[in-house]
């Protein structure tokens, strides 16, 4: 029999059997609210709204126009190589 087996049958009262029932709750919850404070850092989390000024300025950029490629009558791209087996180009010599 473990320890806690033997406490519980010689405790003539019933007082000790409910603060080790009452144990094991509070523990859940002690450990519950430890790990949420840790998860959430709601204490030391960073204030951006306070802590940082934002200015805004207008976007400025410029676009080059240099041709436009309309009507392709071409099936192939020039400079590839299309061949029956495609894993051949892929091999090195």
């Amino acid at each position: 029999m473990s320890f806690w087996m033997v406490l519980l049958e010689r405790s003539s009262s019933g007082s000790i059997r409910l603060a080790l029932l009452a144990l094991g709750p509070i523990a859940a919850i002690a450990f519950y609210g430890y790990i949420m404070s840790r998860y959430r850092n709601a204490d030391k989390s960073y204030q951006f709204e306070e802590t940082t000024r934002v200015e805004l300025q207008d976007v400025q950029g410029s676009d080059t126009y240099l041709e436009s490629i309309g009507r392709t009558q071409e099936k192939h791209v020039e400079g590839h190589e299309y061949s029956k087996e495609p894993r051949n180009r892929l091999r090195t010599w």
